[in-house]
């Protein structure tokens, strides 16, 4: 390329067909570092890959192939993609992820063994160049100590501005929520959209977060002017498989289900269970109860009225997203005008 990186000025070239004994090679990293040049890449697919490496003084070749990572004995399956960084303490590190369905694209960090100038990730367990992941391992040294701290994921919106564990389902509008109209709680806003376009899969003003941990229970307030019934505020978990459970602008809480191919022409939702409880303010809660392989889990979605004495209206299992896992869902569906105020969320 050019230096300014703005045009190509040489014809391409492939230096390493991966077909036979590397399939599905993707997401490619490029190094240089002691007089060797580095491709690291993962091989094999997602979640049943490995991390392969190639190494050559010539930048177009040949290069020798290995593999420097991969399952082996543990229960990380994949590994699959990633990055290698060195630090100033001299220390290799290699971060990737893990495929848990359900759950999601779970982060890991593995520490980086040189031998011969080739790098050696993990547990090197046999003594050769191929490790497999750890799940435990001392802290990198970065030159300072810094405490054990959680992702944020409680939320007493009290803050002018949302927290970084949030994430909308399209590209926000300043107008789809506030946090200062009534303080201490998040307001959202109905957007106008009805019939299909108003499933929870296909609205844009979903405010969603991933998820955690195997097994939690969430719970939000949910406050809303009375009304005709057309507006409903909701706490759910979205993804190719969902459901939620809703306060309706006219004391109804309503249990729905859904399901998508992953195109919103695809999606259907469905009216499970209704409950008439003649309130304007209701506690709202979705239990996910992770399976014993840990890669689905079954959610059960609960109203209460003091937010003491809980009542099931119903249960789904729960399914990931398109390349994402599950996540918490909040909503506010129905007129351009409704509303409702969210408050005390909290992930146990």
């Amino acid at each position: 390329m050019s230096q300014d990186g703005t045009k190509v000025i040489s014809e391409d070239k492939i230096v390493f067909d991966g077909t036979v004994s590397h399939p599905t090679l993707e997401g490619p990293k490029f190094y240089k570092r002691n007089g060797y040049y580095y491709i690291m890449a993962p091989a094999g697919g997602v979640p049943t890959g490995w991390e392969v490496v190639f190494r050559s003084k010539n930048v177009y070749g040949p290069y020798e192939d290995r593999i420097v990572l991969r399952q082996g004995k543990t229960d990380i399956n994949g590994p699959h993609q990633g990055g290698f960084v060195e630090l100033e303490s001299g220390e290799s590190w290699f971060v990737h992820f893990q495929d848990l369905e359900v759950y999601g694209r779970v982060v890991h960090l593995q520490p980086v063994t040189w031998i011969n100038d080739w790098p050696a990730m993990g547990e090197n367990i046999d003594s050769g160049l191929c490790g497999q992941p750890v799940l435990e391992y001392k802290k990198p040294n970065v030159g300072k100590e810094y405490p054990v701290t959680a992702v944020a994921a409680s939320d007493d919106f009290s803050s002018d501005t949302l927290g970084l564990q949030w994430q909308w389902q399209a590209n926000n509008c300043d107008s789809w929520y506030s946090l200062t109209e009534n303080p201490g709680s998040l307001r959202l806003y109905g957007i106008g959209a009805s019939g299909e376009d108003a499933y929870m899969w296909n609205l844009p003003n979903v405010l969603t977060q991933l998820w955690q941990a195997p097994s939690m229970i969430t719970t939000v307030k949910i406050s809303m002017p009375k009304g005709t019934g057309k507006n409903k505020a909701a706490l759910g978990v979205i993804g190719l498989k969902y459901g939620y459970i809703a306060l309706q602008d006219n004391g109804t809480v309503i249990f729905v289900k859904g399901e998508t191919s992953g195109s919103g022409a695809n999606a259907k939702e469905y009216l499970v269970a209704d409950k008439i409880i003649s309130e304007t303010s209701v506690y709202l809660r979705t239990e996910v109860i992770g399976h014993r392989n840990a890669m689905d889990a079954k959610v059960m979605c609960s109203y209460s009225p003091d937010g003491k004495n809980f009542s099931v209206l119903g249960d789904f299992d729960a399914m990931q997203g398109k390349w994402v896992g599950a996540k918490h869902a909040v909503f506010v569906s129905g007129e351009k005008c409704g509303y409702a105020d969210f408050s005390d969320f909290k992930i146990m």
